[in-house]
């Protein structure tokens, strides 16, 4: 949460300019309607510089993104394969053979 007053909002800075800004709100606000239904505590609020700390990171690559999506799988949710062969371009389709599943 960014502001305060009329100008309070909520920002994310995660995804790059080749994301589907569609698709990112899309799961933005599917995660936080998870996090509501399933009533998960919020982690503390975090001050500082985050660049510098050891908190945890989002995944650098499409690889480590695929994998942290297959390791959260939770009852309902599609799992990374499944969502893979539904969108325009599965997740790994442009990775060398050696490293497909």
């Amino acid at each position: 949460m960014v502001g305060h007053g009329a100008s309070l909002r909520f920002e994310n800075r995660v995804p790059g300019g080749d994301v589907n800004p569609y698709l990112a709100v899309a799961a933005l606000i599917a995660a936080g309607l998870h996090g509501l239904e399933q009533q998960l505590p919020l982690e503390p609020e975090f001050t500082g510089n985050a660049y510098a700390s050891d908190a945890p990171r989002v995944p650098a690559n499409l690889r480590d993104a695929v994998d942290a999506f297959e390791r959260s799988a939770s009852p309902g949710r599609p799992s990374a394969r499944t969502w893979s062969t539904t969108t325009p371009t599965p997740a790994g389709s442009n990775w060398p053979p050696s490293t497909r599943r």
